[in-house]
């Protein structure tokens, strides 16, 4: 977390490792042209749908979660992700992200699922953290969708989240 928030290097690499986690996920737009055009088909296979654990998918949205609600990087590691075409473990991956990202906004320590989401609501913590990401005109609609599509029934903390951040996202694209 440090280390991302002194060195740019650090949240380049970062933002490559998710990259590689969502093509291991089968996202296989996910990475940038360069990335996509140099990756053999021995690199394409790698990890296997099949073989991604469900603790391993949680654990990552559980690290890039806090990263992202403390600022160590921000949504816009998520810029070439198609939102609209999510494969169903990449759906999973993003809505537990997003889970995470929503709490630890709320909260000084890493929140872990077994504890009851957060009773706080600081509106200002979670909007800086929709704002950034929604500096890219193509990420903030993609965020819109997903998280309309996503978050669509619910009442407590998560409607409430999700609402600010539609709310942040949409006053960004009708700006832009």
């Amino acid at each position: 977390q440090q280390l991302c928030r002194l060195s740019h290097s650090h949240r380049f690499t970062l933002q490559f490792c998710l990259w590689d986690f969502l093509r291991d996920l089968g996202e296989t737009t996910v990475g940038g042209a360069e990335i996509l055009k140099n990756l053999t088909d021995d690199d394409r296979a790698g990890f296997t749908v099949k073989s991604m654990s469900d603790t391993r998918i949680r654990n990552v949205a559980r690290a890039f979660g806090w990263w992202i609600a403390k600022d160590c990087c921000t949504l816009s590691v998520l810029k070439p992700v198609d939102f609209a075409a999510l494969k169903k473990p990449a759906r999973a991956f993003m809505h537990e992200l997003f889970v995470h990202v929503f709490a630890n906004t709320q909260l000084a320590t890493p929140w872990l699922a077994s504890q009851d989401l957060p009773g706080a609501r600081d509106k200002g913590a979670l909007e800086d953290v929709f704002l950034k990401g929604a500096k890219l005109r193509a990420l903030a609609l993609g965020l819109t969708y997903y998280l309309r599509e996503a978050f669509k029934a619910g009442d407590g903390f998560l409607d409430w989240a999700s609402q600010i951040a539609l709310q942040v996202l949409q006053s960004s694209v009708d700006v832009m």
